[in-house]
């Protein structure tokens, strides 16, 4: 792990660019009886947030939680684990991780740069 100078907000804005996803809808509770809000692709950007801050930051599952609205940190360990069997089990998910990574760092360097 690097020391990183990407806010958590960058990359939700990036992961909700990549999927075309409503950053409100990303990051705040909904309620159980709207599904829309819960689908598929809310759930993967979800997952590859708790997956990419627990990987490249020293933030613990509970702060992480927080920017996504989330009261259990198990939720989230789930998430990291979700993340890391899919990319060993299925290299197009491996290849859709490694350009969400690549659009994180490019953000990154572009700090830096500035």
């Amino acid at each position: 792990m690097h020391p990183t100078t990407i806010t958590p907000e960058e990359v939700i804005d990036i992961i909700c660019q990549f999927y075309e996803l409503d950053v409100c809808r990303l990051t705040k509770r909904i309620p159980e009886t709207n599904r829309h809000y819960r689908s598929a692709p809310y759930a993967k950007g979800r997952q590859f947030f708790a997956y990419w801050m627990r990987k490249n930051t020293l933030l613990s599952y509970k702060k992480i939680g927080e920017y996504l609205d989330m009261q259990h940190h198990t939720t989230l360990v789930h998430s990291f684990f979700q993340v890391s069997d899919e990319m060993n089990l299925y290299p197009c998910y491996k290849n859709e991780i490694f350009t969400l990574n690549q659009m994180i760092q490019n953000k990154e360097n572009n700090l830096v740069a500035a």
